[in-house]
């Protein structure tokens, strides 16, 4: 979402479904922008990111009495399984190699019948600077075009996020479900 992280985080959330009173997890906080939405729509926030610089912005710039911010490995929460309502991630899991730990990390700590969500950038659906580095090298490398193909290829089936296997994709005014083996 970058610079368009304000603006768009409170359709996420309603995506996301959190709602006042809920206990919230924000996975790879950054700035703490997705965080202190969570707690200006009533819910209880905590943000764990892995830099300290972005921890101490957060902190610094957007401070709020039903949030706080840790310095963590998302990819090993220190959490207690099932401590939270839901848990809610954007532009995180698209550069975290391990993301499948990080995925499976969020639904431990989000009890049964919680939600877990995520927002990446869409890289699948037309991300044309992107787009042009990789058609233009895959032209003159195999390993280029090999690399393009993988990044171009549609995201792992997050059917694994909920129990009966359905998966949700948002993107800013639409969203679909998605039922996955």
């Amino acid at each position: 979402m970058g610079r368009w992280s304000r603006r768009l985080s409170s359709p996420f959330l309603e995506f996301a479904g959190t709602k006042p009173g809920d206990r919230v997890l924000d996975v790879g906080c950054g700035t703490g922008i997705l965080t202190s939405a969570v707690a200006e729509r009533g819910s209880k926030a905590v943000g764990i990111d892995a830099s300290e610089a972005y921890v101490a912005e957060a902190r610094r710039h957007r401070s709020h009495p039903e949030v706080t911010y840790e310095l963590g490995d998302v990819r090993h929460l220190p959490f207690a399984d099932s401590s939270f309502d839901a848990c809610v991630s954007t532009l995180v899991l698209d550069i975290i190699p391990e993301f499948d730990r990080v995925i499976r990390e969020m639904r431990r700590v989000t009890r049964p019948g919680g939600v877990v969500a995520s927002g990446v950038f869409d890289f699948w659906g037309g991300f044309s600077a992107s787009a042009l580095v990789y058609d233009t090298g895959s032209v003159l490398d195999d390993g280029i075009r090999a690399l393009r193909n993988e990044v171009r290829s549609p995201p792992p089936c997050v059917g694994e996020w909920t129990s009966g296997g359905v998966a949700q994709d948002w993107s800013g005014e639409r969203h679909r479900r998605a039922h996955c083996d």
